[in-house]
């Protein structure tokens, strides 16, 4: 409602095949000062370092590598609960939120849910950082050797 949405922006980043129907839609319904759109960047750090949420409403991922770069970032996650990736990483919920896929009202619900409950989103945001340590580096180079080693016993 007009009263919640009063300090609300959102800021989509990538630049898909809807890139230029979003932003004629967005020009059209004059929401130029709620919704920016931003072609996509290497470095996304930086624009993570001024949200509150970290949204990813796909359809169909594999692993997202942007939700653990988010995750890294303290940022607390909702994210469709996609056939793949997403859920792995949130660990069907303990480290984030998933909303049903295609359905806005329960992500927008799950947004209202932690900007309006300093005790969950903080419960989220540590749960993000937390998270974020096990796709470190380090961690992942010891996941591959093992694998490798595993492979080279079996030949």
């Amino acid at each position: 409602n007009e009263k919640n949405k009063k300090n609300c922006s959102l800021t989509l980043i990538g630049d898909g095949q809807d890139y230029h129907r979003l932003l004629t839609h967005i020009n059209n319904k004059n929401l130029n000062n709620t919704i920016k759109l931003v072609k996509w960047k290497n470095n996304v750090n930086k624009y993570f370092r001024k949200f509150d949420l970290f949204i990813f409403s796909s359809l169909y991922e594999g692993l997202p590598n942007v939700i653990i770069e988010a995750m890294s970032q303290g940022l607390p996650i909702i994210s469709t609960d996609t056939p793949f990736g997403p859920s792995e990483i949130l660990d069907n919920g303990k480290y984030g939120i998933l909303v049903p896929m295609e359905d806005p009202e329960a992500m927008a619900g799950a947004m209202y849910k932690l900007l309006t409950n300093k005790k969950k989103y903080n419960y989220y945001a540590k749960q993000s950082l937390e998270r974020a340590k096990y796709f470190s580096l380090g961690k992942m180079l010891k996941a591959y050797k093992k694998v490798i080693l595993e492979a080279l016993k079996i030949n």
